[in-house]
This record gives structure tokens, sequence and C-alpha cells, in this order.
């Protein structure tokens, strides 16, 4: 037995010590743990509520800017919930972003605190690419199709007009009858037409109006924008110098282009033309093109 406690008895030493040293690690890396648990929970408890109650971090001024120079920095100040006396601790992002952007026109509201007293307030508007004429003024059109009002009262903007949906009883039929024109508008743009005014009429009956020629596009109750763009720029390639002398350009048909004019004139020189059918539709200044 003496034998065996002489043999063990360097291991046993050497478990004891490293046993001692796991024990005095463990017992440093609780009390350290115990430490960071103890001023986190004193600086979230005392520490924060004391500063941000402090006048220190009372806000004092509201730097407004907007790129809608009708719009008062004062109101948005004022809607954004921002009043001296507030902690800037206190300043909820959230909220301000919400509330401003319950405005149709807010496109971005960009906020930043700047301590110990000030909040920094960017708002930019959505940009506009069409406008419709409204019975309290002109109103703006996004790409998104979202409206607003136009920044100053009485100010018609130079940019397409999207008519006979704005007011219209019928809240999903006006949506709808607004997405065509957008889809329209979007066509035109990209085949290069440059758009006065699209228009749907009491009939249903979708209408563009080009900048030049100075005439009306017909494009029926079920328009094709993409085809009937296409269509559109080879007729005016046909006639030629022809287009001064059109009045309007039927697009509504499936198989066929009717030009019109507004004399008889019209129609021996389209028929003169190559490209140019003689199956005309019966009326003087008319004809068909396949």
């Amino acid at each position: 037995m003496s034998r065996l406690k002489a043999l063990f008895s360097p291991l046993f030493k050497r478990l004891r010590t490293a046993t001692s040293g796991w024990l005095r690690t463990g017992s440093l890396a609780v009390t350290a743990s115990a430490l960071v648990v103890g001023v986190g929970y004193g600086t979230l408890h005392y520490a924060v509520p004391y500063a941000a109650g402090h006048s220190y971090f009372s806000l004092r001024s509201v730097r407004v800017s907007c790129d809608r120079p009708a719009v008062a920095p004062e109101r948005l100040a004022s809607l954004s919930g921002l009043h001296q006396g507030v902690s800037l601790w206190d300043v909820d992002f959230d909220d301000i972003r919400r509330r401003l952007g319950e405005l149709p026109w807010v496109d971005h509201v960009h906020i930043a605190r700047r301590f110990p007293g000030e909040v920094y307030l960017r708002v930019t508007q959505r940009t506009p690419v069409a406008a419709a004429s409204g019975p309290d003024g002109a109103y703006l059109i996004d790409a998104e199709g979202a409206v607003f009002l136009a920044p100053q009262e009485g100010a018609y903007p130079d940019l397409p007009y999207l008519n006979g949906w704005l007011g219209f009883d019928d809240k999903i039929e006006a949506a709808k009858r607004l997405r065509i024109e957008m889809a329209i508008l979007g066509a035109a743009t990209a085949a290069g037409v440059p758009v006065s005014e699209i228009d749907v009429d009491d009939d249903g009956v979708f209408w563009l109006f080009p900048e030049a020629p100075r005439l009306a596009i017909r494009l029926g109750r079920d328009p094709r924008p993409t085809r009937a763009m296409a269509w559109y720029d080879s007729v005016i390639d046909d006639l030629g110098l022809l287009a001064d002398a059109a009045e309007e350009i039927d697009l509504s048909f499936e198989d066929r282009v009717v030009v019109r004019g507004g004399d008889g004139a019209l129609a021996p020189l389209l028929m003169a033309r190559e490209g140019f059918q003689r199956g005309l539709a019966g009326a003087a200044g008319e004809a068909g093109r396949g």
C-alpha cells in the first residue's frame, strides 16, 4: 500500500495543482463577468436615464432641407413631431419616417442626430413624369403611379398630361385608366415619341396626342401600347411630309391602320404612296394601311 501511495503521489499532486489553477481561473472569469454585467446594469438603469433626461441633450434646433420649396420647413418639423425640449435620445427615427411618409409626395426621409442638441432632417419629393388637371389644381404623377398635388398652387408643369381618370367616381376604374395611360406613356417614351397629352373619353377610348406632328392617335378601348407605337412610327415614316395634313391616326384595329385628314385631298395622296392600299373606309380624306 505504501508503495502504491509513493508511486501515485506525484500524479495526485499535479492533479491538485491543475484543479486549483482551473478553479482560480474560473473564479476570475466569473468575477469579471459579474463586474461587466453589473456595470452594464448600472449604465442602463442609472447612467442612460440620467443622461437622456439631462438638459444638455435637449433638442435646441432642427435643421430642415427639402427639394420642394413650397413646403415650409416649420411645417415639416411640426409634422415630424420634433419640438424643443425633447431629448435627443428620445427621437424616434421610425416614427418620423412613418409620419412624413404619409405625405403622398414624399419619396425619402433622412434623419440624423447631432449631439448635443440638434436634429438634421432632409426630405426629397417624388420625381414626376406626368401631370393631371384636377378641380383644385395640377397633380403630379411619378413613375410608380403615385399622385400628389403640384408644389405651387396655380402652377402647371411642362409634363405630359394624363386626363380622363382623375375625379372618376369608380375608384377601381380610375386606377385602371391611370395604369393604362402610364403604360401608353412608357411605350411612347421608349419609342422616342414626345407626348403632349393622353386622354380617355366617356366611351373608354384612349387617345394619344404627340407634341409633333399635331394630330390625334386613336388607341381604342383595349390599347396595346408597344405595338401601337411601332405601327405609329411606321406610319409617320410612310407619310413623310404628309403627316402635317393628317388629323387622326387610328391604331385601334387588329389588321390595319387608318389615317384620316381634314379634306378629300389626303386620300388620293396616300393612295399614291407606296405602302398604302386602295381599300378606303369610305369617307373622304380617309385611307387604310395594311
